[in-house]
This record gives structure tokens, C-alpha cells and sequence, in this order.
């Protein structure tokens, strides 16, 4: 296969009018040795390690979307004080116990068989995960077991598009549940967010291109608690909120894309905007409640999840081709301890039962197919 393959949510790429920065993925071989540059110890059995990261979209240009003026809840005003971050590291790190990995219709065929956004659904425990090059979702059993398929391609009613209007070669497909089983899909290549209830009945669409409130150029993130609907917009640099009924709430500049939240209503936002990523963590309101400074791989953040307890869960891929995912990373908030794995993917979501993650991935060494896979996750 020769597609090129997206960085999906990636800070700096803004501009619609020409494709974003792609990687070759596809086709490749697996003993890709990559190195890191840390100082290692051990502590405590925790691994934490102190290294720089930027996004692979650094140095594009500019958004060709005018970013529209920030909402309230934008003006932060001084960041709630956080534990500074060890700066050592142990290795090397342990690998994950895989539990399955399954595709679905194998007849399914498309230009770039990328697989996005795995999501639980709270009422079944079901993993729904986008095959996006082909505008439709497969649905799996906890156990593996392959249930069906869920959408069409298409610009009507349950129908999606999911190549990018930023990138037409590149594919998302984000989906996000609320705690009753309704959820939201962000229909990216079709500017617009589709809800739906728990019996997968379509419920109504809002949404068109542009920049303004309540338009999208490239939806690519979603994140609810079944009151606020929050969807990350690559182009247009911002994140915009709506409650469960599609009504615009307001919007705040967006510092990197992956969103995950919390069992409280908070919002955590990966930031690989600066020199040192973070997360940012949102109250309800749209207010900085912190930042956590992150220590930094060579590689980039990639993907968000958080659990019951409110351990931050991230990927760590390398920006050199062909981009092999380098491994899964736990950030604990209240201790500013990290736990690294050598087990990753691209994005991800935590097994209801808290003891296994859902990793998807786009095709790249050690995933030479379209798949989903369900890890162990280890509790401490």
C-alpha cells in the first residue's frame, strides 16, 4: 500500500486549504529502533521522565479560518499551582499483556483502513471504533466478539463522512457517550455534529463549514458528560461547547486537540502547543482549574483517556518514519507520578471495568491492518 497516513489532532496545521502534514505508514516493517535521550533511575517502580516534545504540525502555517473570538470562561487568570514532575526515569518499561485484537467486516474496503477513537458504550460496555475511510463505525463485545457495523458513507441522516475537509487523504471519526447511552459523533468531512439515542436512533445534526459559532472546518475531537458537548476543531484552533441539544455555548482557543472527561464534568485538553506539553484541565464554566506540565518523549503526545480515579492516560509516537506507536503512558495528577508501558497505539479509552484500555491506530508497523485491540491493564 502506498497512502500516506494524518497526524490526526495535531496543533499548528491549520490551514484548510491544503492538505495537513501526512506520514507514510503503511507497508512497513516492525524493528524500527528508536532511541530515547533521558537519564534513568528507578523510583519507586514509577517511570517519569524529563524530555522535549512538539507537535508534528510545528511550523505550519497559520489557519486560513478566521478563529473566532473567545468566548467566556477564556480569560484564565493565574494557573492553579501543580507538584513539579520527577525528572528521572526507569527502563526499560514492561509491555502490556494484549487480551485481543479484532477487525470486523474484512470485505470492507477503503483508500486508507485507519481505525479512530475507540469509545465504550456505558449502557453495554460495547467498543464502537471508526473505520473511518469508510464512513462507518464496527462494534465489538468486551470479550472480542464482533457484533456488527453501525453507519454508512454519506451526507444524510446516520450517514458519515470521515475524511477530513482539512486533508480529504486523511480519515478521524470521533464518537463520545453520554452516561445514558445517547452519543455524539463528530462528522468531520460533513461539518457537523450527528446525536443519537441509546437505541442508535438518529436524533438531529447541527453544523456547517465556516468559523463561526456553531460551524466547523475540521471537527476531528469530541468529549461529553451527556450536559455539555465539547468538539475540538483543528482549522479553526479552538474548542466549542454546545449542551446535549446542539445549542453553542461558547468557545476557547484549543491548544492541541485530544479531549477527554472526567466522572466530575472536567475537561482535559492535551497541549502540544509549547516547547513543553501539558494538560490542561477545564471546569464546567470553561475555566483553567490546572495545567499539568508533562515530562516529554522523543516523540509526540498522541490520544487522551481518563478512568474512575482520574489517572490521564496518553500514547507516545515517534515523528520519524514510518511512526511506530513508541508506547502508552499513565499520568497520575495527584502525585505527579508516570507509568510507562512499551504497549501503545494512537487513540484510545478505558475499560468501564478499569482493568483493560481499547487501543486503535492508523496503519503503521505492528498494525499492518485495520484493528482494534483490548490490553490489560495492570492497577498500579
Amino acid at each position: 500500500m502506498t497512502d500516506l497516513q494524518d497526524c490526526p489532532n495535531r496543533p499548528g496545521i491549520g490551514d484548510i486549504s491544503r492538505p495537513k502534514a501526512r506520514r507514510r505508514a503503511a507497508g512497513v516493517k516492525e524493528d524500527t529502533v528508536v532511541r530515547f535521550r533521558h537519564r534513568a533511575a528507578a523510583v519507586g517502580g514509577l517511570l517519569a521522565l524529563s524530555l522535549l516534545a512538539t507537535g508534528c504540525g510545528a511550523g505550519a502555517a497559520p489557519s486560513a479560518v478566521a478563529k473566532p473570538t473567545a468566548g467566556p470562561g477564556t480569560a484564565l487568570g493565574a494557573t492553579p499551582a501543580v507538584p513539579p514532575l520527577p525528572s528521572v526515569a526507569s527502563s526499560p518499561a514492561p509491555a502490556l499483556e494484549l487480551l485481543w485484537e479484532r477487525s470486523g467486516d474484512t470485505t470492507l474496503s477503503g483508500g486508507n483502513p485507519a481505525t479512530y477513537w475507540p469509545a465504550v458504550d456505558p449502557k453495554t460496555g460495547d467498543v464502537w471504533v471508526a473505520l473511518g475511510a469508510n464512513g462507518l463505525y464496527w462494534i465489538f463485545s468486551p470479550d472480542g466478539k464482533f457484533l456488527g457495523s453501525s453507519g454508512a458513507p454519506g451526507t444524510g441522516p446516520g450517514q458519515f463522512n470521515f475524511r477530513r475537509t482539512a486533508c480529504p487523504d486523511c480519515v478521524a471519526g470521533a464518537i463520545a457517550f453520554a452516561p445514558d447511552g445517547s452519543f455524539f459523533v463528530a462528522d468531520d468531512g460533513n461539518n457537523r455534529i450527528q446525536k443519537f439515542d441509546s437505541a442508535h436512533k438518529f436524533v438531529k445534526a447541527w453544523g456547517s463549514f465556516g468559523s463561526g459559532d456553531g460551524q466547523f472546518a475540521d471537527a476531528n475531537a469530541i468529549a461529553t458528560d451527556g450536559k455539555a458537548v465539547y468538539v475540538n476543531d483543528d482549522a479553526r484552533g479552538d474548542i466549542q461547547v454546545f449542551d446535549a441539544d446542539g445549542r453553542f455555548l461558547r468557545s476557547f482557543a484549543g491548544p492541541g486537540g485530544w479531549l477527554a472527561i472526567d466522572k466530575d464534568g472536567n475537561l482535559f485538553v492535551m497541549d502540544n502547543s509549547s516547547t513543553t506539553a501539558a494538560i490542561n484541565e477545564y471546569d464546567a464554566a470553561g475555566g483553567l482549574r490546572h495545567r499539568f506540565d508533562l515530562p516529554s518523549f522523543e516523540g509526540d503526545h498522541i490520544g487522551l483517556a481518563v478512568d474512575a480515579t482520574g489517572r490521564l492516560f496518553f500514547n507516545i509516537q515517534s515523528r520519524q518514519s514510518p511512526d511506530p506507536a513508541l508506547g502508552l503512558v499513565r499520568f497520575d495528577p495527584t502525585s505527579s507520578t508516570i507509568t510507562r508501558w512499551s504497549t501503545g497505539g494512537e487513540t484510545l479509552a478505558i475499560a468501564p471495568t478499569q482493568d483493560a484500555i481499547y487501543e486503535a491506530n492508523f496503519v503503521s508497523a505492528g498494525w499492518p491492518s485495520p484493528l482494534l485491540r483490548k490490553y490489560a491493564l495492570p492497577a498500579k
